[in-house]
């Protein structure tokens, strides 16, 4: 998604693109960031897309999940449960929408109600939120 020029104006220091997840990227924290800094770049990142959606009559539709884990570096990539979790959250998501789980932003962002969703490979339900960017 960073290779989208549409996004030239999301913060670099946000994270960085490292390995592809599916059909999304996963973007590792460089600094163990913060939930709040995930959301605030997710937000960013939905907002940036929406604006030039509008002005310039299209930009992708970009499917957004957020959860922090422990992973492990390989190289320049990232593996481990972790890593699958954030694949299945941004699989739930729809096009222009931001998932995260309850355990890694809480409830003290503007989303709907905590949902729990059996993840595909995951034994246990997780419970999740979307992020109300709009």
């Amino acid at each position: 998604m960073q290779r989208w020029q549409g996004l030239a104006g999301v913060p670099g220091d946000w994270g960085s693109s490292v390995t592809t997840i599916g059909v999304s990227d996963g973007v590792p924290p460089r600094h163990h960031a913060t939930a709040a800094v995930a959301v605030a770049a997710a937000v960013a990142i939905q907002r940036r897309l929406a604006e030039h959606r509008q002005k310039q009559g299209f930009a992708p539709q970009v499917r957004i999940g957020l959860h922090a884990s422990d992973a492990q570096q390989v190289g320049t990539n990232y593996r481990g449960k972790g890593v699958h979790e954030a694949s299945r959250i941004a699989g739930l998501a729809t096009g222009g929408q931001i998932i995260a789980s309850l355990s890694t932003v809480g409830e003290s962002y503007r989303s709907s109600g905590v949902r729990s969703e059996l993840l595909k490979g995951l034994s246990e339900p997780m419970e999740v939120v979307t992020i109300d960017w709009r």
